[in-house]
């Protein structure tokens, strides 16, 4: 066999070995919708409320659209591990890695790796005068592989914070 095709053999085999062991997931941004039996004038207060507890920063306030928009608050390996699930899965559709395991081996000074953020938006448009609906998006991503790539979310932070805003609006005085 000349050197040419064995290292076309070794090539074909590097690449067929790549392509069959890990693929990157089609991540979707997170949505939820709740209906309650509120003012939506009440409600987006009690939404601004909730944001400003959790230290994130709004980049778009509108009560009389009902837009508050987060900026993107950094989140770390381990809170990603917590909150997504990893992009990369093997050939059984099972994450291959964990962030924080991603990160350990892979970040340096110059590079994060496994560390990520969210983008969150809400919408509180009124159904009648007395109830309202809270749209939530969320987009995650993450340092993988040399760029930025979406995660999907496990509703773990977004149903804390519905459970927040809904802790919020039963607090006296509020």
């Amino acid at each position: 066999m000349s050197l040419r095709t064995a290292c076309l053999v070794v090539l074909a085999l590097g690449v067929a070995a790549c392509s069959s062991t890990k693929s990157m997931v089609d991540a979707k941004p997170y949505k939820q919708n709740i209906d309650l039996a509120v003012p939506a004038a009440k409600v987006f207060d009690a939404l601004v409320a909730v944001v400003n507890a959790n230290n994130m920063r709004m980049t778009t306030v509108s009560k009389d659209s009902g837009v508050l928009e987060v900026a993107p608050s950094p989140v770390t390996a381990e809170d990603m591990d917590r909150y997504c699930t990893f992009p990369a899965h093997d050939s059984a559709g099972k994450p291959t890695s964990t962030f924080a395991a991603y990160a350990h081996e892979h970040s340096s000074k110059d590079k994060p790796a496994g560390d990520g953020s969210v983008l969150l938006s809400f919408l509180v448009t009124t159904a009648t005068p007395e109830s309202c609906n809270v749209s939530l998006t969320a987009n995650w991503t993450t340092h993988y592989a040399d760029g930025t790539v979406a995660c999907d979310a496990k509703g773990v932070l977004e149903a804390r914070l519905i459970d927040q805003l809904k802790t919020q609006l039963l607090t006296p005085g509020k």
